[in-house]
């Protein structure tokens, strides 16, 4: 299996995992303050609701395909758009399943926003990791910069040791 695939998986897993599972179980935890109750036999179904229209989030706007190395401004609002949908995606199936699946309207609000914040985060966490590690930019991305200083004396030692 090429690098390439286990990435793409490993991503996809990751944002599934956290999307559907632990977003969804906070979002229950949230709304009924730890006391789930009644709507414990609920979680489960819910949970799948929303993994599914997770995944279809994920392959319509190809969120595994983008890097989370050089994540910025477009990669986070294409999150966002992606997220959204993911919202209203689950909204209306978990009103059409509501036989199984009858949760306040509440808590996809909090599923969604705990969702943009944590695949937002883990992104821009991965970002920050690359950046202050040894796994960084690349070097060789980099030109050397070439400056001929003349007649400068210790301003020009200065600039020297700034270069």
């Amino acid at each position: 299996m090429s690098i390439y695939r286990r990435n793409y998986i490993a991503k996809l897993a990751i944002d599934l995992f956290l999307g559907s599972v632990l977003c969804a179980f906070g979002a229950f935890y949230l709304r009924f303050e730890g006391n789930l109750g009644l709507f414990a036999g609920r979680l489960p179904w819910y949970m799948l609701i929303s993994g599914l229209c997770l995944l279809a989030a994920e392959f319509i706007w190809k969120l595994p395909l983008r890097s989370w190395r050089g994540t910025g401004i477009l990669d986070l609002m294409t999150l966002l758009q992606a997220m959204l949908f993911f919202g209203l995606a689950t909204s209306a199936l978990s009103f059409f399943a509501r036989e199984i699946v009858a949760v306040p309207r509440s808590v996809t609000a909090i599923n969604t926003l705990l969702a943009i914040l944590t695949l937002g985060g883990i992104r821009v966490l991965y970002r920050c990791y690359c950046e202050r590690s040894k796994r960084g930019p690349r070097q060789g991305w980099v030109k050397p910069k070439k400056i001929l200083i003349i007649g400068a004396g210790d301003a020009g030692s200065l600039i020297c040791l700034l270069y």
